[in-house]
């Protein structure tokens, strides 16, 4: 009886687990599209104010703060986001290395057209949950499988 049980959630978890790969594997990258006014508001500069490392655990969860990890010269910089869909990541004040200074690095975002996921791209496409949006905030998640480990950033104006 208990080996049929057993087979029998196997079985339920594999097709769950199938079920939800073959769902990732169809969903389109988002495509920057016509100005929404999500679009618009995520236009202008946002600057990372929070980075955490999260790593569920069979018991609990594990945080780790890795935005103090980061250099002084790192968490100055900031991302400008153009409603056309442009991106780019500028230097701030505090440059690292003051004999090279480093270029703006363009790139480009789009938002999902249900406005719960946003695609970074500066030079490697990255795929993000929108927990929170308002005018002076922006909160993601990295995009990760349950149970597996993620990131969450925060940024300000």
């Amino acid at each position: 009886m208990t080996k049929v049980r057993l087979l029998t959630a196997l079985s339920l978890g594999t097709m769950l687990f199938a079920s939800c790969e073959k769902q990732l594997e169809e969903s389109p990258t988002p495509r920057a599209t016509a100005q929404s006014s999500t679009d618009a508001s995520l236009a202008g500069d946002w600057q990372l104010v929070a980075y955490k490392g999260i790593v569920p655990t069979p018991n609990d969860v594990r945080t780790t703060n890795i935005f103090m990890m980061l250099d002084e010269c790192s968490k100055d910089n900031k991302l400008h986001f153009e409603a056309t869909g442009e991106l780019t990541e500028l230097e701030g004040a505090n440059i690292c290395d003051k004999e090279s200074k480093k270029e703006a690095k363009p790139g480009t975002w789009a938002l999902s057209a249900d406005k719960k996921g946003l695609t970074l791209n500066l030079g490697e496409a990255k795929e993000y949950q929108v927990t929170s949006l308002s005018a002076s905030s922006l909160k993601l998640r990295s995009v990760a499988e349950v149970g597996k480990p993620y990131t969450e950033l925060e940024y300000t104006r």
